[in-house]
């Protein structure tokens, strides 16, 4: 039971049968929200060649990435947070973990692994998060890197320390890095290419602003910013990297593009990969759903052709929710 796609990666038209996972868990951070849905190949907790990897993303298996972030903790109880949080977060991986390992042993019998996840937890938990991934079928990545390789820059956290720590992907140019933070196209574009170097696979996001939606100028918004932060890109270089799309004003509002609007949009990014680099590159190359995607309509969002997944915010915060999207594909 599998849909083909022209030039397209096999996936299932129906989930496969899997047992429910046992209780609601919440992942750690209680707060954060940053999670992925996608399709990409890569070997979990390797860092292949470029070549290796190139020919990996040739057959392209749907993929989920969940993020998160810390919540904040204060007063003589913070260390008992702490340790409640990091508890929570190796129960909730764990869970996690189990219903993946049914759902890839279940695929063997159709000659094909279901579903690929990657966790992006805050920095402080990666060792832990990488630990537990060891235990489980799913990856680590970053919520952010650097733009520096090394030097005196406080607080930063180099593309060469994730890779020292098995982290294969990094979320890039994050709408709320992209407001909060100030970066740019351009300080997004030296991120993507640290983390090339150090063969950690971008996660690249971009999308409109609501008054750029009402404006009718989202198209050009969002050529612009992939034009300035992944066109100086060589062909090699543009296959190893994962577009997100997430419509600033469906992120956490409950407001969720219409599947019309998440293939229109997700439609004209890959024509931009073709122009740029041949359609061969663009239908290969993962471009994923961002904003308010839930285990409610994931399935419906997922089943455009030019949808490979989503970036999960508020729905990887509960294992048995996140579990249900994994299962959506």
């Amino acid at each position: 039971a599998h849909r083909a796609g022209v030039g397209r990666e096999l996936r299932p038209e129906t989930a496969v049968p899997v047992q429910p996972v046992q209780p609601n868990g919440v992942i750690p951070g209680a707060t954060g929200e940053n999670g992925i849905v996608g399709q990409t190949r890569v070997e979990p907790r390797h860092h292949l060649p470029q070549v290796q990897r190139s020919r990996d993303r040739a057959r392209r298996l749907p993929c989920a990435i969940l993020g998160m972030r810390s919540a904040r903790c204060f007063g003589p109880r913070r260390g008992f947070e702490r340790r409640q949080r990091a508890h929570r977060l190796q129960e909730s991986a764990r869970r996690c973990g189990d219903r993946l390992r049914r759902l890839n042993y279940a695929a063997e019998f159709i000659g094909a692994r279901v579903v690929e996840v990657i966790i992006c937890p805050p920095a402080p938990y990666l060792e832990m998060a990488y630990d537990i991934a060891t235990e489980n079928d799913f990856m680590v990545g970053a919520q952010n890197l650097s733009q520096w390789d090394g030097g005196a820059y406080t607080g930063e956290v180099s593309a060469s320390m994730l890779h020292s720590m098995g982290v294969t992907h990094a979320i890039l140019g994050h709408s709320e890095r992209r407001s909060y933070f100030g970066e740019t196209d351009s300080i997004i574009a030296t991120k993507v290419d640290m983390a090339l170097k150090y063969s950690i696979i971008p996660i690249y996001c971009c999308g409109e602003v609501l008054a750029e939606r009402q404006s009718e100028i989202h198209f050009q918004v969002v050529r612009r910013q992939v034009s300035e932060a992944l066109f100086h890109l060589g062909k090699e270089a543009i296959q190893q990297v994962i577009i997100a799309y997430e419509p600033v004003w469906a992120i956490g509002t409950g407001v969720t593009a219409s599947p019309e609007q998440a293939q229109e949009m997700h439609a004209f990014i890959r024509s931009l990969i073709a122009e740029k680099y041949g359609s061969e590159i663009a239908d290969e190359l993962p471009v994923l759903y961002g904003g308010s995607c839930n285990a409610k309509n994931a399935a419906e969002l997922f089943a455009n052709p030019d949808v490979d997944g989503g970036l999960i915010g508020g729905a990887s915060l509960k294992a048995d929710d996140f579990a249900a999207i994994v299962n959506a594909f």
